[in-house]
């Protein structure tokens, strides 16, 4: 399988796309945000016994009339560009390939002892669903998530790293016989 630079070969394949989620994204954001109001995480629950019974009623009676009226002023142009990115679907490549020339962000490649070679593994287990969807495992603000777990696995991979060396125990040493030592020449 060939990787790609880009989602589509061509750029009026592209733009085109880009064009239909941008009809389709109001009336996305609007719906997500509108069933995210029924579902409420435990801190929001916890806060919400602490806030006078009136707030979180007044919030919802301007936000729920709010949301269901943009979801509806904004689903036929969000119909329109579903059906203009639904067949764009098939000439879209799954795979893009990005390589950064930015040379600022140092990676410290894993070396394997005995076979000179190399690599940098980075691995998440996360759930960055839309809002509505998120918060049924009872996780909020998907967007912050997102761009802050970015943030720590970018960063985690110019800190120095941590080995943890298992030793047998010592007189000097303490009975856990576990110690931590920075690597700071990997």
């Amino acid at each position: 399988m060939v990787l790609h630079t880009t989602e589509f070969d061509s750029p009026f394949l592209g733009s085109l796309h880009t064009g239909a989620w941008a009809l389709i994204f109001p009336c996305y954001w609007s719906i997500n945000h509108l069933v995210s109001l029924f579902i409420a995480t435990d801190d929001e629950r916890a806060n919400r016994e602490e806030d006078p019974c009136y707030e979180h009623f007044l919030q919802l009676s301007f936000l729920i009339p709010f949301y269901f009226a943009l979801s509806l002023a904004t689903s036929p142009l969000a119909l329109l560009g579903f059906i203009v990115w639904a067949p764009l679907q098939n000439w879209r490549h799954p795979y893009v390939y990005t390589c950064s020339s930015d040379t600022s962000t140092h990676y410290v490649p894993w070396k394997h002892p005995r076979v000179n070679k190399s690599f940098i593994v980075a691995t998440t287990n996360l759930c960055l669903l839309p809002e509505c969807a998120a918060r049924y495992n009872n996780l909020r603000r998907t967007q912050w998530r997102a761009r802050e777990i970015g943030h720590r696995v970018a960063s985690s991979q110019t800190s120095p790293k941590i080995n943890i060396v298992v030793e047998s125990p010592s007189e000097e040493q303490s009975d856990s016989g576990v110690g931590v030592r920075r690597d700071m020449d990997s």
